[in-house]
């Protein structure tokens, strides 16, 4: 290229020219980070750190492991021994049923502190009922009564009268002594104890005794 067209290019703003003669050689294989070849490392750029070897009673021991049990070796049958078991006995206290018809009945009782005096005082005569109005007044207690039926419909079921009786002792004497005046066939619990009647402390006074030392 000769000076004139030097500057003409220079002053087009073209610095390089490329004649069209010249063929611009083309990249047709492009090459990509994976498809270059690294240099190995030489062995002697390696870094070497300096060990001081291990002695011999810190070295690795091998430990023996125990041998597993095959399959062969366990037994087949196994005998499972089954523990009695205690099972809890539940006693269930005996209920006394009253299966023979009761007819209408007044059943009275004064409570002291030492017992609980009981009669059956729907018939009592009027020497009978004067003797039982002494009694009372011998010692301080209270009274209490059941009358049987009730009066509530709902509650004369003839299945139910021994709860009932036995709800009104239990209750009322708590615990305690019954002296029962008289026998009453319809009447069973544990703390009763039968004296003689009204009419036969009347005909024998001498069995007020027993029944005064048993207040006492």
């Amino acid at each position: 290229m000769i000076g004139q067209q030097r500057n003409i290019l220079a002053t087009l703003g073209i610095d390089v020219w490329v004649p069209r003669e010249v063929v611009s050689q083309k990249n047709t294989a492009p090459s990509l980070w994976r498809d270059q070849v690294v240099d190995e490392i030489e062995p002697s750029s390696v870094l070497a750190f300096d060990t001081a070897p291990i002695p011999k009673d810190i070295q690795a021991t091998s430990v023996p492991i125990p041998q597993q049990i095959t399959a062969s070796e366990v037994p087949q049958h196994t005998e499972v021994v089954e523990k009695p078991v205690a099972k809890e006995v539940v006693v269930e206290k005996e209920q006394i049923v009253i299966t023979t018809p009761v007819q209408a009945f007044e059943l009275q009782m004064y409570v002291l502190d030492s017992c609980a005096i009981l009669l059956e005082g729907s018939q009592l005569s009027d020497a009978q009922r004067t003797l039982w109005q002494n009694i009372q007044k011998a010692r301080l207690g209270q009274y209490a009564e059941l009358k049987w039926p009730f009066p509530l419909v709902g509650f004369q079921e003839s299945r139910g009268l021994s709860s009932y009786i036995q709800g009104f002792l239990d209750a009322t004497a708590n615990n305690k002594k019954i002296l029962c005046l008289g026998q009453l066939d319809f009447i069973q619990h544990a703390n009763i104890l039968h004296l003689a009647s009204l009419e036969e402390m009347i005909a024998q006074p001498l069995l007020k005794r027993r029944l005064w030392q048993l207040m006492q």
